[in-house]
């Protein structure tokens, strides 16, 4: 009789360990002379996995995460907002954009549109350069130097008749005010180092910008084809 109570015993308790897994956590930071831990904890599951298409870190077993926010704070709960390597950005221009032919005095335009995507919480910035000013495809070579245009601290409307050269601007539901929603124009910089212009608020998801070109050339710029290459990038981060 006593060993069939235990076998009971046993079953039950099986049961109960597999309906009710055991959890444990560990919240606190740790550190010593050569380390710190600064939010340890202990799931039931993780590791990185990754094919050609794509990479995945997971954790299982955590009772609280994501990401919460109100007017006076934000919070980042889990082990995977320390992961560096979950960090989504990207940009997605025009890969070419057209001016059509400039009769001097008569500036053209056309627009070159972008999307960002990304899981960043805290939006995200925006650069731009070109590697040189626009550039005669022929010989002689000559290229269209920028006059009387603004900078990407202090972009400016465009005067016709007096601004020339290649100026760009920005247009989008959250670009700052200085841009004019695409009036007020600055000439492109030829070094990444300095050519932040534009630090979007939002966090995280798809948003879409317009960046208009103008172009207008004095009466003694040679006639032909001109180009140049400008870039884009965006920086941000997972906290």
């Amino acid at each position: 009789m006593e060993s069939g109570f235990k076998r009971i015993f046993c079953l039950l308790f099986t049961v109960y360990c597999l309906l009710f897994p055991i959890q444990a956590s560990a919240d606190v930071e740790t550190n010593s002379t050569n380390y710190k831990i600064k939010t340890p904890t202990l799931d039931e599951a993780g590791q990185d996995k990754s094919s050609t298409n794509y990479k995945l870190g997971d954790s299982v077993g955590q009772t609280a995460q994501g990401y919460s926010s109100s007017t006076n704070y934000k919070l980042y709960a889990g082990f995977q907002y320390y992961g560096g390597a979950l960090l989504v950005l990207s940009i997605t221009c025009n890969s070419s954009v057209n001016i059509p032919a400039v009769a001097p005095g008569t500036p053209q335009a056309a627009n070159n549109n972008c999307t960002v995507v990304t899981n960043s919480t805290s939006g995200y910035t925006l650069y731009t350069w070109e590697n040189n000013d626009l550039t005669r495809t022929l010989l002689p070579t000559q290229t269209i130097s920028a006059s009387n245009l603004g900078s990407y601290s202090a972009p400016t409307s465009w005067l016709t008749g007096t601004t020339t050269g290649l100026g760009f601007s920005l247009s989008g539901s959250t670009v700052q005010s200085k841009w004019a929603t695409g009036a007020n124009f600055s000439s492109f910089e030829t070094s990444s180092a300095a050519a932040n212009i534009y630090t979007s608020p939002l966090s995280g998801g798809s948003t879409t910008f317009v960046s208009p070109y103008k172009l207008d050339t004095t009466t003694s710029q040679l006639t032909g084809t001109y180009q140049n290459e400008v870039y884009y990038y965006v920086t941000g981060s997972i906290l």
